[in-house]
């Protein structure tokens, strides 16, 4: 999970609630608890999270899902300057639309918060490993397709930075990873 997402959810308030989820369900969930190290409890909050984050936006068709052969056969049907064009427009425009369909302010902690925990956690479109600095930001986005998807997604997420919240960034993009270095604005006081 992102550090910024950990660190958001560190401090919101919880309440019990129970719930009745036929005997199979809750087989699986056992099972699934112990396999990723967590209680049941656990399991069930982020799920329950990641409903309440990202799925319940996906109603009625919004979202399609495919495997990432699919994905990347796609993405090997266009050029690398279209790819760059469509992504950085989609970044734009739907980062902003999401944030504000959630009832969020579009600034730099939220737009870090969608990344890490939206496209990274519960798309899955990246590992997201972010790190807080004095002078500029990083993000290390890994994951395991190729370096056209590395590119979308370098032209996405930069996109946002850059139109959105008017920030400069420095980004490498290599086979399996992108990573992107944001310069923290200078406050000038007087």
């Amino acid at each position: 999970m992102c550090v910024l997402a950990m660190f958001i959810y560190a401090s919101a308030p919880s309440t019990t609630r129970t719930i009745r989820i036929k005997k199979e369900s809750d087989l699986v969930l056992e099972r699934e608890a112990e396999r990723h190290g967590l209680s049941v409890n656990a399991l069930v909050s982020n799920l329950v999270d990641r409903y309440v984050d990202s799925l319940r936006f996906f109603q009625s068709g919004s979202m399609v899902s495919m495997s990432g052969d699919t994905l990347m056969a796609l993405l090997d049907t266009m050029d690398e300057d279209e790819l760059t064009s469509v992504s950085s427009s989609r970044g734009v425009a739907r980062v902003r639309d999401s944030l504000l369909q959630r009832g969020m302010k579009v600034n730099y902690d939220s737009v870090l918060w969608y990344i890490c925990q939206i496209l990274g956690q519960y798309n899955g479109w990246f590992r997201c490993d972010y790190h807080r600095g004095d002078a500029s930001d990083s993000l290390h986005l890994s994951h395991s397709y190729d370096y056209k998807w590395s590119v979308f997604i370098l032209n996405y997420v930069n996109s946002v930075f850059m139109n959105v919240l008017d920030v400069k960034t420095t980004t490498v993009a290599s086979n399996n990873a992108v990573n992107i270095e944001i310069m923290k604005k200078k406050i000038t006081t007087f």
